[in-house]
């Protein structure tokens, strides 16, 4: 026999002294409680899938690569993940560099992105193309992300 009294939320069995529990009860019981935990615990509405929680643990990923001086490189990016926004910088030096006797401006600092990229950047997948400009540009700006031996910073955002 159900008992006298139910749980406000999930309507359980709450006997009474008089009451006489039976095994269907309690197993009941025990279904509307397996269907609920599950019900919650399989929502992905409103629990993080296991993409989602590693994004939140690793939003990012860093990698170096070393200039070689041709006026295009392309640089496989070794990300668990491909970048939807890339920072790209010298290491060691300033974003930019103005040479005032000589009128020219060279430029160590870009972002890449996968819609749209700073001039000389260009970022497909996990693969990110960099220039090194053998002339100026816009009159006095150098595009300098692969001088030669020079080590960059690539900073990659999911």
């Amino acid at each position: 026999m159900p008992s006298t009294n139910r749980t406000e939320h999930l309507n359980l069995n709450q006997w009474v002294t008089s009451d006489i529990p039976l095994m269907q009860d309690f197993n009941n019981d025990n279904e509307i409680v397996d269907n609920a935990i599950y019900s919650h615990t399989s929502d992905q509405d409103i629990h993080m899938t296991l993409l989602e929680k590693e994004c939140i643990a690793k939003p990012l990923d860093m990698y170096v690569y070393y200039g070689n001086g041709s006026t295009s490189q392309t640089v496989n990016l070794p990300f668990d993940f491909e970048p939807s926004v890339c920072l790209i910088m010298a290491v060691g030096a300033p974003l930019g560099i103005m040479d005032i006797p000589n009128e020219v401006h060279y430029n160590y600092f870009g972002i890449a992105t996968k819609n749209g990229s700073s001039v000389g950047l260009t970022l497909n997948a996990k693969a990110l193309t960099v220039v090194q400009s053998p002339q100026m540009v816009n009159k006095y700006e150098m595009r300098s992300y692969n001088e030669n031996a020079r080590s960059y910073l690539v900073i990659g955002f999911r």
